[in-house]
């Protein structure tokens, strides 16, 4: 099923250049490109999201001009809605 958020995600990440939809199609098309990190493990949406994300952007062995891979939180604490 399709929606607005779906579209606005798409055209958010790739301009609408990749030819994607929905979120299940941006989740396959960060990972083909190797752009995708899966955080499979539980963390607080307040307290500790924006610690990894932090993490992530410091991170020295990324690629010069990489802004870092987009980061798909898999068990959000208190929902289980995944948050990329």
């Amino acid at each position: 099923m399709r929606c607005e958020a779906d579209d606005f995600a798409t055209h958010l990440v790739f301009g609408g250049r990749l030819g994607v939809s929905g979120f299940a199609g941006v989740v396959k098309a960060l990972e083909k490109a190797g752009e995708l990190k899966r955080i499979k493990a539980e963390v607080d949406p307040v307290l500790e999201i924006s610690e990894v994300v932090q993490r992530v952007a410091r991170d020295l062995k990324r690629a010069e001009k990489s802004v870092g891979p987009a980061l798909l939180f898999e068990n959000r604490k208190g929902r289980g809605i995944r948050f990329l």
